[in-house]
């Protein structure tokens, strides 16, 4: 029952997110510009590196948390968060002096002096957002840890709906300086809620002065290393493109690859956000039913691999109308980076299952060493190809590594947990990726053909799309059989503990 609360919670909260994205884009993109919104997030990129010092310990907080909610130790719960939130505030602060550093002496190489202007004046609202926005993702990963994800999705929604207000008064009054305003904003509702519902679950956490435990520290430091080096390399990866595509591009390019990525981002993340409710359970599955870990994994990769195609090609169809929406016409360009970007993603996908499995099983070699694989073929392909051509070529060579690194992931989870090969290799999936590639490739020719026309294309991609659900409606039933054994497993597992 707590499993079907947590998932509904779970995708309310990615609605509201998707809506705050339509609304604050339209309204960046209008009012200020494509190119504003591309320096927003190349800005939110750099910042972001501030990170790598940190990524494994916060992360480290759900697989840990969940392990001692398993043998109902409230003490190590305790200590174990205000350990974890010490180590990040201290990593924070010395990454965010070593990124701060860099760009001061490579600001020249990077931005334009108008760009630096503006960056200069948002900074006193960027810095702070990063620190909440830190500590508020260790409280959340204890939430997630103690399975309370319908809670930590009730932040969320709360978090977004305030972004979406301050974006609204925000841009309008004070243009970009009003869109970090409300980037803080929403982060410190965050940080605020988490705290108020693991103050009232855990009396004697504390709030300031937090207590070290070394012993804490590095059992969680054995896991969290791995975890740490493939989130360093995962953080390269988004400043990495947007840089050559600026480089090779221009801003305008950057925003354009933005929009088109979150469109996209947002149907992987409503999948993500159902699969990573599962994290905690394969943890405790780990400790008390490791045999049980094969069966629960071919449900999961099952259903994640035929519901992301269904989802991604309806994406597809709508994308010349959900990109009118935030003001930017579909043309050449933005047709082939939707095209690059729909099969990155989709790939990625695919890793999803491997991904979230080893992060609950204490298994992310894997992660880290597919994780580097992804950012070193990223920097490499994005820039020879964003030499021979230029904008497309970069997007070609980010969409290249995630195909790449996510397909190793996967073969490395099989060979690790001595899975047949047939479970990825079924007469099902390859005609899911033959009527994939077809339907794209129908679907872009229609959109050339009409000559980009909205309600055209539209009408169009949708007809095709019931003929592409229909020559595969069987296995919308095959989804439904297999999630239903998911969380009957997950129940089972709860009620055998009892």
């Amino acid at each position: 029952m707590k499993q079907s609360r947590n998932i509904t919670a779970a995708v309310i909260e990615h609605g509201v997110s998707v809506l705050s994205l339509f609304i604050v884009y339209r309204i960046i993109i209008k009012q200020l510009g494509v190119e504003s919104l591309g320096l927003w997030s190349i800005l939110l990129s750099i910042f972001s590196l501030t990170n790598i010092g940190n990524a494994g310990f916060a992360s480290s907080t759900l697989k840990f948390v969940a392990k001692y909610k398993a043998y109902d130790d409230h003490r190590k719960i305790v200590r174990l968060i205000e350990t974890s939130l010490i180590i990040v505030l201290l990593t924070t602060l010395v990454m965010f002096l070593i990124v701060l550093v860099i760009i001061t002496l490579l600001h020249k190489n990077i931005f334009t002096t108008q760009e630096i202007t503006i960056i200069v004046t948002l900074l006193p609202w960027i810095v702070p957002s990063l620190f909440v926005a830190i500590v508020g993702r260790v409280y959340l990963s204890a939430l997630d840890g103690l399975n309370l994800i319908h809670y930590r999705s009730y932040i969320g929604i709360a978090s977004k709906l305030v972004f979406i207000c301050s974006s609204i008064y925000g841009i309008h009054y004070y243009e970009i300086n009003g869109l970090a305003f409300a980037n803080f904003l929403q982060y410190l509702v965050i940080l605020v809620g988490a705290i108020i519902l693991l103050k009232k679950k855990y009396p004697n956490m504390r709030i300031f002065f937090f207590r070290f435990d070394r012993i804490l520290f590095f059992e969680v430091f054995k896991y969290g290393y791995h975890f740490q080096v493939g989130s360093i390399f995962q953080m390269l990866i988004d400043p990495i493109a947007k840089f050559f595509l600026k480089d090779f591009g221009g801003l305008a390019s950057v925003g354009t690859f933005e929009v088109i990525y979150k469109f996209f981002l947002q149907v992987r993340q409503l999948i993500v956000v159902v699969v990573s409710v599962f994290v905690p359970s394969i943890a405790n599955l780990k400790e008390v039913a490791p045999e049980k870990i094969k069966e629960l994994f071919k449900n999961m990769f099952g259903v994640t691999c035929i519901v992301s195609a269904f989802l991604f090609a309806f994406t597809f169809v709508l994308l010349p109308y959900l990109l009118s929406t935030v003001s930017i016409d579909m043309d050449n360009t933005i047709l082939l980076y939707s095209v690059y970007i729909y099969w990155g993603l989709l790939a990625n996908l695919i890793g999803v299952p491997p991904y979230m499995f080893n992060l609950g099983t204490g298994n992310i070699k894997s992660n880290t060493l597919t994780s580097s694989i992804m950012a070193a073929t990223c920097g490499c392909f994005t820039y020879i190809l964003g030499k021979l051509w230029q904008g497309d070529g970069v997007v070609i060579g980010w969409a290249f590594s995630q195909i790449l690194a996510n397909l190793i992931l996967v073969i490395l989870f099989f060979r690790k947990e001595k899975l047949e090969f047939t479970t990825l290799l079924q007469k099902d999936s390859f005609i899911l990726i033959i009527l994939n590639l077809l339907f794209v490739a129908i679907c872009s020719i229609v959109i050339v053909k009409v000559k980009y026309n909205i309600f055209i294309s539209l009408y169009a991609g949708l007809s095709i799309y019931t003929i592409y659900v229909l020559s595969n409606y069987y296995l919308i039933n095959k989804v439904n059989v297999l999630f239903r054994q998911l969380i009957t497993k997950v129940s089972l597992l709860k009620v055998s503990k009892l």
